[in-house]
């Protein structure tokens, strides 16, 4: 079956694909993961169940023979003469078996060490400490380990044959070892895959071990084999990971040897045998449920796309504009009842849709004005494309006055202006328009409302009202006089209504504008005053170099935006001060360098201060240039002429003409033909020329209220204006 490329780049294809895999392939997962986990654990569970039983038949293993090998210690030497030097063990055991097999060599020590070969190999016995002597006093055998010439350990045991003094006489017997570990066959008696390792009493130096390649097998024992007496663990040797179970044989209460451990391991390749042919039919079984799916998921969604690329093209075209686009669909299953709704809903979308655009630009032009005269003639222009009408007047409440309103209205002929009355709305109409807050029908023979102004010639019938609420206050009243009798259309009046609303909205917006501008003067007016109330020389100075840099900004053709900036500049020009310390402020006599230093750091600390604050950037310049003087030698930066921003020069001049006429610490305020003719000195040195002149024609009379003068008799010029 081929599989279209529409397959490959459907969405709703790739569900229904994966939706099939998840119902099929899922469950088949599950299973194997919960069968795999659970053969898994099983086998480990066996494995380790194998592994205990084998460590404890090992150790009742070496438990038996070194049993055995007591009893046999003690018969053969009771049945050899002391005098006797036979080297050679061919006696038999009492089992049947050859001593030799069992013992190296077994030596018997009288008269304080001497010692006679008893049979094979002799060897010296081992020297023993109190306690040793002791448990063979008390007549039971005891073991020792010692490490041998080629690095093997030697187990020796031993048996009292005598224990009276002085001639104790004692029977020590070397073990084979490979005796000792497998018994008569001497040979390795484990299943193929199992491993024996046995550590010493301090478990840290392995006495046998049947892993080749694997030195040191001690210090990689995990810390849990090291602690109880018997348990499972895993480890790896040599690059082979191996499950065990580790076993503690305690040997002392028999022997007095503390202990050997025996630790029988296999490979995890060995454990997990049986779960490779799982592996194998489970991938074989995937592989098949997957083919299998694919085949039916891809005849199911075939069977679906065409219906569904045609309810996406109709759907393209509908969002490109085409709103008569129509969908046809044959299959008899729901496809078919979407594409009728979807043709149903084209048509309906093609006849709202020049209404909607038509009320959408109108919603744009009433929100995006901030003027209420604007709202107005946007609202008498288009009103009646949403709403059919012969007439419109919109009547604007005044805040604060109950009934008082501005209506504007225009008539129906094109190109007629638009007219402004000033009417008051009875209480009735009021009661009437509260009540019915969506619309309000009024006919003609109940009289013409008062929120509406007929124009001669004009003939209606009714006159629809949508009032405009705000906080639950009356703040404008759309009327619209109609000629047409027939029933309104709810979806006209809805529509009416949403604009209405808008007009709600766009005059909260007029009045929060305001309500923020407000404020932020108030602000600014505040900081200003905060600065001021620092010294009481400098009380009301701000505020009236922002009245003296305005007037004079009006008079040079300053435009708003620009005005508005040198009287926010003006309000915060000696921000900078906060920092400058009130000894040096009020100071009553003549500034030193450094005090005049830091004077004049306020200018760049007003900037540091504003610079944070986006809305006040305009400032920053005036705020950083108010001290520089038209011929250079100002500070901070050493500007002249029209490098210093003409808003800047404006302060300077009224900065220093209220500075001159206040009273001051250094000073008394001086009068105003003094301050102008220092004015007229300084044009064009310290003063723009043409602001100086425009200054003096604005103010040619003294209008600034002058402080008292204070007890400093000092006259004398500053050469700081402030």
């Amino acid at each position: 079956m081929r599989i279209e490329s529409t397959f490959l780049r459907s969405r709703f294809g790739q569900r229904i694909f994966l939706l099939f895999a998840s119902c099929a392939l899922l469950p088949i997962v599950a299973l194997a993961l919960i069968s795999y986990i659970s053969v898994n654990r099983e086998l480990v569970q066996q494995a380790e169940g194998r592994l205990a039983d084998e460590s404890k038949s090992i150790a009742m293993g070496i438990w038996d023979r070194l049993t055995l090998l007591d009893s046999e210690l003690q018969i053969k030497t009771s049945e050899v003469e002391l005098q006797s030097s036979e080297s050679e063990m061919k006696a038999k055991s009492i089992v049947g078996e050859s001593v030799a097999d069992h013992f190296r060599g077994i030596v018997i020590e009288v008269h304080r060490g001497q010692t006679r070969v008893a049979r094979g190999a002799g060897f010296e016995p081992p020297r023993l400490s109190a306690a040793e002597v002791a448990h063979l006093d008390s007549g039971r055998p005891l073991l020792t380990v010692e490490a041998g010439i080629r690095g093997e350990e030697r187990f020796i045991l031993g048996r009292r044959l005598e224990a009276q003094p002085p001639d104790r006489v004692t029977g020590w017997g070397e073990i084979e070892p490979s005796y000792l570990w497998w018994g008569a066959t001497l040979e390795n008696t484990l299943p193929a895959v199992y491993e024996l390792t046995v550590l010493d009493q301090g478990r840290e130096n392995q006495i046998h071990n049947t892993l080749k390649g694997a030195e040191g097998l001690a210090a990689e024992l995990p810390a849990q084999a090291t602690l109880g007496s018997l348990g499972n663990f895993q480890w790896h040797v040599a690059g082979t990971r191996y499950l065990a179970h580790y076993r503690v044989m305690n040997l002392r209460p028999a022997f007095l040897y503390p202990s050997l451990t025996l630790v029988v391991s296999e490979p995890e390749d060995s454990v997990f045998q049986p779960l490779a042919s799982f592996k194998r039919w489970f991938l074989c079984i995937f592989a098949a449920t997957l083919l299998s799916v694919m085949l039916l998921s891809i005849r199911q969604i075939r069977s679906s796309l065409i219906p569904l690329e045609r309810l996406q093209a109709g759907t393209r075209q509908l969002a490109s504009g085409k709103l008569g686009a129509n969908v046809q669909v044959e299959s008899r299953d729901e496809f078919a009842e979407l594409a009728s709704a979807f043709n149903s809903m084209a048509r309906n979308l093609e006849s709202q849709f020049a209404t909607l655009e038509s009320l959408n630009q109108l919603q744009q032009a009433v929100l995006s004005a901030l003027d209420t005269k604007r709202i107005a003639g946007t609202v008498l222009d288009q009103f009646e494309r949403i709403f059919p009408c012969e007439q419109v007047s919109i009547s604007l409440l005044k805040p604060d006055c109950a009934g008082a309103a501005w209506i504007y209205s225009k008539g129906a002929a094109p190109g007629s202006a638009s007219q402004v009355e000033a009417i008051e709305l009875v209480p009735q109409e009021l009661e009437a328009l509260s009540a019915n807050r969506h619309h309000l029908e009024v006919r003609r023979p109940e009289g013409v409302p008062g929120f509406f102004v007929p124009v001669n010639g004009v003939e209606f019938e009714s006159v629809v009202a949508f009032p405009a609420f705000l906080a639950g206050e009356l703040v404008a009243v759309i009327a619209a006089g109609r000629s047409d009798t027939t029933e309104l259309d709810p979806k006209r009046l809805d529509q009416a209504r949403q604009l209405t609303d808008q007009v709600a909205i766009a005059l909260s917006n007029i009045r929060l504008v305001e309500q923020l501008d407000d404020l932020n003067w108030g602000t600014l007016s505040a900081l200003a005053r905060a600065i001021d109330v620092r010294s009481h020389w400098t009380m009301g100075h701000t505020e009236r170099v922002t009245n003296l840099a305005q007037q004079t900004g009006r008079e040079m053709g300053l435009p708003k935006e620009r005005l508005d900036t040198l009287q926010r500049a003006s309000l915060l020009h000696d921000i900078g001060k906060i920092g400058v310390p009130s000894e040096i402020l009020d100071k009553p006599g003549k500034l030193t360098t450094e005090e005049m230093d830091k004077i004049r750091e306020h200018v760049r600390l007003g900037v540091r201060i504003i610079e944070p604050i986006p809305a006040l950037s305009d400032t920053i310049p005036v705020v950083l240039q108010h001290h520089e003087w038209f011929n250079g030698q100002g500070y901070p930066g050493g500007l002249s002429g029209t490098e210093i921003c003409l808003e800047a020069r404006i302060l300077s001049v009224a900065d220093c003409y209220d500075a001159l006429r206040s009273t001051r610490p250094y000073r008394g305020a001086l009068s105003h033909d003094s301050v102008v003719e220092y004015l007229c000195d300084g044009a064009g040195g310290q003063f723009d020329p043409q602001v100086v002149e425009v200054f003096l024609k604005t103010f040619a009379e003294p209008r600034m209220p002058t402080r008292p003068p204070a007890t400093s008799s000092a006259v004398s010029l500053p050469l700081e204006s402030s």
